[in-house]
């Protein structure tokens, strides 16, 4: 409660996202808190995992919510939801009907040179 005397409460998630995870983000919504986070099995995958606790356990609910790195869940102010996450060439983003899900329309939000 004071961010200076911390407990540890042990693993939120066991086992490994695709092989390797990384980057790992939390999203309350609607009484769920949903745990996005990325590995590499050969390829970039962001999984997506469902908890009642933000301590855990978390459990898979999806294996594959697309291809990518570092992704980011975030509600706006009118209960839209939105998933940014990198991939080639830059940060992209698209809208989500419900956190398991993401729509089919791609968004560049940035861009990289390489």
């Amino acid at each position: 409660t004071d961010l200076v005397n911390l407990t540890d409460r042990g693993y939120c998630l066991t086992g490994a996202v695709n092989g390797m995870a990384w980057a790992p983000s939390i999203l309350y919504f609607n009484g769920t808190f949903y745990m996005y986070a990325c590995g590499d099995n050969g390829t970039q995958k962001q999984s997506v995992y469902t908890s009642a606790s933000p301590l855990g356990p978390f459990v898979l609910a999806k294996d594959t919510l697309l291809n990518g790195i570092d992704g980011y869940a975030y509600l706006n102010d009118n209960n839209q939801l939105y998933f940014y996450y990198a991939a080639a060439g830059g940060i992209r983003y698209r809208t989500m009907p419900d956190p398991l899900n993401v729509s089919g329309t791609v968004n560049q939000l940035t861009s990289c040179k390489i």
